[in-house]
């Protein structure tokens, strides 16, 4: 009877132990599903997204900065990446010496979208953005978000015929934590410099603009 009985509780602990884990498990899956702040975003970020930081490069930057220390870490490619800055929505890595990652958080009532900007810096800005769910899968943008074309900076008809010829342009986008804007600016491929100096100072810069009530972008009016 002793040995039955001890049987019983062994099997009555080991269910409960099982049912404790799934319940952990449930509810720390559930946390991460609707978690849409930046730190939980950002240590869970795929390494194709973010690709030459393992995740506990990622949890090092996060525990040093929110510690006000200086956030650094190792990168695979041999270099330092460093956290720049950071946000209740917004998160800024100098990934390398020439390149730089950032990612915006816009909540909408049915959905969140982030936003990654991996900027070149290398002969001039040029910036890569795609657009993520917070389970990090690929995701249509939000409404009103297009890529401006060449000929978008150019107001005049003679200066988009000069921006047509171009052999090849470099086109950057800026994020900041202060602002849901982005910020767009081109820069020409071109083999004087003096003329590329010339030439941009009569190109617009193009701002879409994050409106918070009807949640999407409004292409606002350019400014030099």
């Amino acid at each position: 009877l002793l040995l039955v009985s001890f049987h019983k509780h062994c099997n009555f602990a080991c269910m409960t132990t099982k049912s404790l884990l799934l319940t952990i498990c449930y509810l720390g899956c559930h946390s991460w599903a609707t978690a849409q702040n930046v730190d939980s975003l950002f240590a869970h970020v795929p390494e194709s997204v973010c690709p030459i930081l393992v995740q506990s490069n990622r949890l090092d930057l996060l525990d040093l900065y929110n510690s006000r220390m200086k956030a650094v870490t190792p990168n695979l490619y041999g270099g330092q990446t460093i956290l720049a800055e950071k946000s209740e929505n917004f998160l800024k890595l100098q990934q390398t010496e020439s390149t730089d990652w950032c990612m915006k958080l816009y909540k909408a009532p049915q959905q969140a979208y982030i936003l990654v900007c991996q900027t070149f810096r290398a002969p001039y800005a040029e910036s890569v953005l795609s657009w993520y769910d917070t389970q990090w899968k690929a995701t249509t943008p939000p409404a009103g978000f297009t890529l401006p074309a060449p000929t978008d900076f150019a107001e005049s008809d003679s200066l988009k015929d000069v921006v047509n010829a171009w052999p090849a342009h470099y086109i950057n986008a800026s994020l900041t934590a202060n602002s849901d804007s982005i910020h767009f600016t081109i820069t020409p491929m071109n083999s004087s410099s003096a003329l590329n100096e010339l030439t941009r100072k009569d190109l617009n810069t193009i701002t879409l603009k994050w409106d918070r009530q009807k949640y999407q972008f409004v292409n606002c009016p350019t400014q030099k």
